[in-house]
């Protein structure tokens, strides 16, 4: 049972590059968020979440609001327009919005 550690190390592979992408808005369903890290640095606690997407790998963010919008999301499953930027050290998420929905001429 479980992911042979070649295919997991593959798999991931492929989700880190696909983080690196400069993706801007897009629409996607976020799959997690969670805690990735946490620390303090001059005094002060910080906490680095990851944000997992369907199609398009994971974002990163220090943000506590993003992070309860990306739960949110996850919670209610639907697509969602995620907001990211690509970082040297790999694509931040910077919020989320609504599906926008093209109307009929």
């Amino acid at each position: 049972t479980g992911i042979p550690m070649e295919q997991h190390q593959a798999e991931q592979a492929a989700e880190d590059a696909l983080s690196r992408t400069d993706h801007g808005d897009f629409e996607d369903r976020v799959k997690a968020a969670v805690v990735d890290k946490t620390g303090k640095k001059d005094g002060k606690d910080w906490t680095l979440y990851k944000v997992k997407t369907e199609k398009h790998g994971s974002f990163s963010t220090f943000d506590p609001v993003v992070f309860d919008e990306a739960r949110l999301a996850v919670t209610v499953g639907h697509p969602v327009m995620v907001r990211t930027e690509a970082t040297p050290k790999g694509g931040k998420v910077n919020g989320f919005g609504p599906v926008e929905v093209n109307a009929a001429a």
